[in-house]
C-alpha cells in the first residue's frame, strides 16, 4: 500500500518555485530534450541539474521533469539531483534522451568507527556522532579539537587562548564532583588505541575522521574509562589515484594573523589620576559632590611615578607586552596504494606566536601509515607518528598591563628600567633576558596484523601492539635582579605506555536477511611515569645558567616514578534482521591496578535495540519519509579517575630526630595516607533513546537523542576524625543524575547546476542534579544535608553559585541613605540581609544561579557556486534564567601598603564604570569596596550568554580541465576568519574564558581569545 502524506510532486514544485531554480543556459549546437524520472516510482523529478560535462553550461528540469538543452552531438550530459545517484549519458547525436535516476543511499552507508571495528551508519544503535572536520580544515587551527568547537551536539569544547595549549572538552556535561584531574574528560582513541598524550601532538591534516561515542551502549566497549564519552580519531590511509596506483602528493600551507578579539583598552594618565581621586574620595570629595582643590593625587604616587608625571611619561604597557600573533603551517603528504600496498606518509611544520610576547609554540610532525597484503589472508601494517614540539619562552606577565602610565619602561639609553616603581617591583620586560628551554617529543607506534582465517569464512583475527614514549625536557634560568636572586632549574619527565589488543571478529550473513557480527577483545595496558626535578637559587656565577646547578647556594632535588597496569576483556554482538530490526549487546570486564585489593575488577554490560520503520511496508513507499529509525540503549560504563596508589597506605619521611645538642639529624618514616582496600569504580548507568530521520530523499535529515544517566560510587576525598592520625580518606560516595536532549538537522536547501546551499543545525541541553554526597542527615529532617562550603546542594545542579545577594533594586549605597551602617559607606554594594540579623556570609548567602548553560547551539551554512565555496558557522551558549553565570567584577585593585596608606594598585581598563560621588549611577561599586573584607563582600554575577560568528571560510578551486593539462589534480585558494564577532552582554575579554579552577574570568588580564585571518593554499598532484 502506498501512503501519500503529501504529494511529492507538489512539494518539490513549491521548493523549485521558491528558490528560483529554473535556469536555462543557451548554447548553439544539437537540441536535446527529454524527461527525468525517479527509477523506483517513475514519477517526474523537477529541479534536476543537467550540465554538459567539462563545461559550466547547463539547465534544470521543470515541474514535470522536462528539460531542453543545446549541446554538441558528441558531448556528455551529467544528471544530478539531491538524494539520487549522479548519471552521465553520452549524447551520441540523439535529440531525445529520457533518463531515470536511482536513489542514492550513501548517506546511510557511510562508515562510522565504533571502537574495535566499524559499522554502517544505518546499522548503528547507539548515540554516535561524526564530526564535520572538512568544513573547518582551512581555519589554521593548531589542534584538531579546535575544529570541533560547537559542531557536535553534546560535545562541549572550550576556547583556545594559549600557544600549544590543550583545549578542555567534555561530553554530555559533568558526571561527578570533579575532584581529580581529568575526572570529566572523555577517553581519546586514535587508530584503535587508547591515546594518553596531547591531541596537540597529532597533525590535524593527518586526520580522516572523528567519531564521538556518547551513550552507555556505544561507550561500554571501553568500560572503566568511558563514562565521560569517547572521542575516536582515525588518521588517513592511502588511496588509489584513478585506479592506477599512482601516488597522490598533497601540499597545503596556511598563514594566520592573530589579534585580540576583544582588546580591553587601559586608561590614560588622567584616568590613572582619576582612580587615585576615586579611591581617596573622602579627601577628594569631602562634601560628596564638589571636588576639593586642595587634594593632589600626585602626592599618592611613588617617586618614579612623580618623575614620570613631571616629564610627560605616558607608557601603554599593554602595547609593549603584546604583538600581532601568527600561525605558519606547512603540510606535505604522499598517499596511494597498489594491489598489495596501501601507504600514507606525511610531514608538517607549524610555528605559532600568540599575541602576548613570550607565548610561543612550534612543532614538527611525521607520520607513516602503511599496510602490506602478504597474501589473501594475511596483512601487516603500522600507524606511526613522531612529534617534536618546542614550547620555549617565558610569557610576559599580563598583570603588567596595569602598571602605572607614569612609570618609564626604558631609560634614556634604551635599557630596561629594572624596578618599575616601589609598588610594582621588577619590570616584566626583564623576562626577555631570561632563559627558557622547553622541548617535548612524542614517538607513537602501532604495529598490527590481520589474519582472515581461510578455513572459516567471515572469521578474522587482529593483533594491535602500541608503544608510546613521551619526554619533556624543561630548563629555565632567571637572572638576578635588584629584587630577585638568580634561579635555575632542570626538569626531566618521561612517560612510556604499551598496549596489546587481541581482537577476534566474525561476520556472517544467513539467508540474505540475518546479519551477524561478533567481536571479542582481550587486551593489556602498562604505563610507566618518572620525573626528576632539580632547582637552585642564588648562583655564585651566572655564566653557565641552568647548565651548572652546582653553582647555586641552595639546591632542591626531587624525583619520582609511578606505574599502573590494566587488563580487560570485551565481547560484543551486532545482529540485524533484513536491515529492519537491530540488536547490540556488549559486556566488558576491566581490571585496574589503582583500585583497592577487594575491587580490582568490574563488569560493564549494555544492550541496544533499533527498528528501521522506513523499511516496513507501511512506510517503504512514502514520498516524504526516506529514512526513519528508532533506537534505544541501556547500559553501564565506568570512571577510574583517581591518583595512582590512592588506595594504598603511603609512607613518607622527614627529619624526625636530632641526637643531642648540635647532633646529627636523622630521618624518620611515617604513614601519610590511609589505605582504602574497598575503593571501587565510579559507575554511570544510562538510558538513551534516539530517532534518526530523513525526509524528501534525505534532503532534510538528522537525529534526536534523549538521555538519562545516574553516576554512583563517585570517587571523593572525605574528612575523617584526625584521632587516628589522618584527616582525609578516599571513598565511594555520592550520586549525580544527568538528563539531556540533543538535536541535529541537516538540509540541502538549494541545488542547481551551478549553486548549492546546505545547512546544519545542532542543539543540546544538559541538566545535572546532585542526588547525594555524603548521605548525612544531621538535622534529622529526613533530607540529606547540603554541603554549602563545598558548593554541593541536594536537588540542585553542580556549579551552584551560593553567595551574598546584591540588592537588585538599589544595588549601591549613595550619600544620604539612612541604612548605611557599620563597615559600609557610600559606593559600596548594598547586600541583602536575608534573615534581618545583619549581613554575614554565614547566614545571608543564597543560591543566585548556576555556572552551567541552559543550552548550546551551532548553525553552519555552506554555499557552493561554480568553483567558489563559502562556509559560515555560528556558535552559541545560552544561560536561560540564572544559568551560565560568572563573576563579572573587575579584579581587585586596592592595596594597603606597609604604612597603612590606601593606594590603588594598578590601572583599570576604561570599560570599568566605577562609583564616585559625581558618578552615582555606576555599574560597579567604589574602588574602596575591596577593603570591606570577604565576609561582607558581594560579587557581580552576570550572564555569560553569547552568539559568536566563529568561522567564515571562502575558497576557490581552479578549473579541473585546466589543472589536468599541467598535471595538477586540485588547486584551491582559501581565505578564512575565526572569532570575527561576538554578541554578548558580558564585560571582559571573552565569556568563555575561565581560570585554572574553571571559574569565569571577568574584566581581567587573562590571555585573550584571538581573531584570526588566514590565507591558504591546497595543492594535489
Amino acid at each position: 500500500m502506498k501512503i501519500e502524506i503529501f504529494n511529492r510532486k507538489t512539494i518539490l514544485s513549491l521548493l523549485l518555485l521558491l528558490t528560483g531554480l529554473t535556469t536555462v543556459v543557451a548554447q548553439t549546437g544539437l537540441s536535446v530534450s527529454g524527461v527525468v524520472t525517479d527509477a523506483e516510482t517513475s514519477e517526474p523529478l523537477p529541479g534536476v541539474s543537467i550540465v554538459i560535462k567539462n563545461t559550466t553550461q547547463g539547465t534544470t528540469t521543470d515541474f514535470d521533469g522536462n528539460y531542453a538543452i543545446n549541446a554538441d552531438s558528441d558531448g556528455i550530459l551529467q544528471f544530478s539531483y539531491v538524494g539520487f545517484k549522479t548519471l552521465e549519458v553520452p549524447i551520441e547525436g540523439k535529440n531525445s534522451i529520457d533518463v531515470s535516476l536511482q536513489p542514492d543511499n550513501n548517506l546511510l552507508d557511510e562508515v562510522v568507527v565504533v571502537g574495535y571495528g566499524t559499522q554502517k551508519k544505518s546499522d548503528v544503535t547507539g548515540a554516535v556522532a561524526s564530526a564535520d572536520i572538512e568544513t573547518f580544515r582551512n581555519q589554521g587551527n593548531t589542534s584538531i579539537v579546535q575544529s570541533l568547537q560547537g559542531t557536535v551536539a553534546g560535545l562541549n569544547v572550550g576556547v583556545s587562548n594559549e600557544a600549544g595549549g590543550d583545549v578542555s572538552f567534555s561530553v554530555r556535561g559533568q558526571n561527578n564532583f570533579g575532584g581529580s584531574e581529568g575526572a570529566n574528560t572523555p577517553l581519546i582513541v586514535v587508530d584503535g588505541i587508547i591515546f594518553r598524550g596531547s591531541l596537540q601532538d597529532i597533525n590535524p591534516d593527518d586526520v580522516q575522521s572523528i567519531d564521538v561515542l556518547k551513550d552507555a551502549s556505544s561507550t561500554a566497549i571501553y568500560g572503566s574509562q568511558a563514562a565521560n564519552g569517547v572521542i575516536i580519531v582515525t588518521t588517513k590511509s592511502g588511496k588509489v589515484s584513478g585506479g592506477s596506483g599512482k601516488p597522490v602528493f598533497n601540499y597545503s600551507t596556511r598563514y594566520s594573523f592573530k589579534k585580540d578579539a576583544n582588546r580591553l583598552e587601559y586608561g590614560s594618565r588622567e584616568d590613572y589620576l582619576d582612580q587615585k581621586r576615586a579611591f581617596k574620595w573622602p579627601e577628594a570629595f569631602p562634601q560628596g559632590d564638589n571636588y576639593n582643590p586642595d587634594y593632589n593625587p600626585v602626592t599618592d604616587l611613588d617617586p618614579q611615578e612623580v618623575a614620570g608625571f613631571e616629564n610627560g611619561t605616558n607608557v601603554d604597557w599593554q602595547d609593549l607586552l603584546t604583538r600581532t600573533g601568527f600561525v605558519n603551517n606547512h603540510n606535505l603528504s604522499i598517499g596511494g596504494s597498489t594491489e598489495n600496498i596501501t601507504y600514507f606518509v606525511s610531514g608538517s611544520f607549524l610555528d605559532n606566536e600568540e599575541v602576548i610576547k613570550g607565548d610561543n609554540f612550534s612543532k614538527i610532525t611525521g607520520r607513516v601509515n602503511l599496510e602490506l597484503k602478504l597474501n589473501n589472508w594475511l596483512k601487516i601494517g603500522t600507524n606511526s607518528f613522531v612529534t617534536s614540539a618546542d614550547y620555549s619562552g617565558i610569557e610576559f606577565s599580563r598583570s603588567a598591563y596595569t602598571y602605572s602610565p607614569f612609570a618609564a619602561a626604558y631609560d634614556e639609553d634604551g635599557n630596561i628600567v629594572s624596578k618599575v616603581t616601589e609598588r610594582f617591583g621588577n619590570s616584566t620586560l626583564l623576562t626577555e633576558n631570561d632563559l627558557d628551554d622547553d622541548k617535548r617529543t612524542h614517538l607513537n607506534t602501532t604495529i598490527y596484523t590481520i589474519i582472515d582465517m581461510p578455513w572459516v569464512e567471515g572469521l578474522s583475527y587482529r593483533m594491535n601492539y602500541n608503544n608510546s614514549t613521551r619526554t619533556r625536557k624543561h630548563n629555565q634560568y632567571l637572572f638576578k635582579t635588584s629584587d630577585r636572586v638568580s634561579q635555575g632549574s632542570k626538569d626531566l619527565f618521561f612517560n612510556k605506555d604499551w598496549t596489546m589488543d587481541h581482537i577476534l571478529s566474525y561476520n556472517k550473513i544467513i539467508k540474505d536477511v540475518h546479519n551477524l557480527n561478533l567481536t571479542a577483545v582481550y587486551g593489556r595496558e602498562e604505563r610507566y611515569i618518572e620525573s626528576t626535578e632539580s632547582s637552585g637559587t642564588n648562583f655564585s656565577n651566572e655564566l653557565l645558567g641552568f647548565n651548572d646547578l652546582s653553582l647555586a647556594s641552595t639546591l632542591d632535588i626531587q624525583s619520582g616514578a609511578e606505574e599502573e597496569s590494566s587488563l580487560y576483556q570485551m565481547g560484543r554482538i551486532n545482529y540485524n534482521y533484513d536491515g529492519k530490526y537491530y540488536l547490540t549487546g556488549t559486556v566488558r570486564r576491566d581490571g585496574f591496578s589503582g583500585f583497592g585489593r577487594d575491587n580490582k575488577f568490574a563488569i560493564f554490560p549494555s544492550v541496544a535495540l533499533g527498528w528501521t520503520l522506513s523499511r516496513e511496508n507501511f512506510l517503504v513507499e512514502s514520498n516524504v519519509i526516506s529514512n526513519l529509525k528508532l533506537r534505544g540503549s541501556y547500559g553501564q560504563s565506568g570512571n577510574r579517575a583517581l591518583p595512582r596508589y590512592s588506595t594504598l597506605a603511603k609512607v613518607d619521611q622527614n627529619n624526625a630526630y636530632v641526637f643531642g645538642d648540635g647532633g646529627t639529624t636523622v630521618g624518620g618514616q611515617f604513614t601519610s595516607t590511609i589505605a582504602a582496600a574497598g575503593l571501587k569504580w565510579e559507575t554511570t548507568t544510562g538510558l538513551n533513546i534516539g530517532l534518526d530521520f530523513g525526509l524528501f530523499n534525505n534532503r532534510i535529515s538528522g537525529n534526536i537523542e534523549y538521555y538519562n544517566t545516574d553516576t554512583e560510587d563517585i570517587l571523593i576525598n572525605i574528612d575523617i576524625p584526625s584521632l587516628n592520625g589522618f584527616s582525609t580518606a578516599a571513598a565511594n560516595l555520592g550520586k549525580v543524575h544527568n538528563t539531556g536532549l540533543e538535536v541535529n538537522i541537516n538540509s540541502i536547501n538549494v541545488q542547481t547546476s551551478d549553486f548549492q546551499w546546505t545547512s546544519a543545525l545542532n542543539f543540546s541541553t544538559n541538566r545535572n542534579e546532585v542526588v547525594s554526597v555524603l548521605g548525612k542527615d544531621d538535622d534529622g529532617d529526613g533530607i540529606e544535608d547540603d554541603l554549602p562550603n563545598s558548593g554541593f546542594f541536594i536537588g540542585e545542579q553542580l556549579g551552584v553559585i551560593y553567595d551574598l545577594q546584591i540588592d537588585p533594586d538599589n544595588p549601591i549605597y549613595q550619600f544620604g541613605d539612612a541604612d548605611i551602617s557599620g563597615i559600609y559607606e557610600p559606593g559600596y554594594y548594598r547586600v541583602v540581609d536575608q534573615n534581618g540579623g545583619g549581613v554575614s556570609i554565614a547566614d545571608d548567602r543564597i543560591i543566585l544561579g548556576n555556572t552551567a548553560p541552559a543550552y548550546r547551539f551551532g548553525i553552519s551554512n555552506n554555499f557552493n557556486y561554480k568553483n567558489f565555496n563559502l562556509s559560515v558557522f555560528i556558535n552559541s551558549i545560552q544561560g536561560g534564567k540564572n544559568g551560565y553565570l560568572g563573576n563579572n567584577s573587575y579584579w581587585r585593585v586596592a592595596q594597603w601598603d606597609p604604612a597603612g596608606r590606601g593606594k590603588v594598585n594598578g590601572l583599570l581598563p576604561v570599560i570599568v564604570d566605577y562609583w564616585t560621588p559625581d558618578n552615582p549611577n555606576s555599574e560597579y561599586p567604589s574602588l574602596r569596596y575591596d577593603n570591606i573584607g570577604s565576609e561582607f563582600e558581594a560579587k557581580a554575577f552576570k550572564d555569560r550568554s553569547f552568539v559568536r560568528l566563529q568561522d567564515v571560510s571562502l575558497s576557490y578551486s581552479f578549473n579541473s580541465d585546466l589543472m589536468d593539462k599541467i598535471g595538477i589534480q586540485n588547486l584551491t585558494l582559501v581565505a578564512s576568519g575565526k572569532n570575527l564577532h561576538t554578541w554578548t552582554k558580558w564585560k571582559g575579554i571573552d565569556p568563555e574564558i575561565t581560570d585554572e579552577d574553571g571559574n569565569a574570568v571577568g574584566i581581567s588580564y587573562e590571555r585573550p581569545v584571538t581573531r584570526n585571518y588566514t590565507l591558504g593554499l591546497n595543492l594535489s598532484f
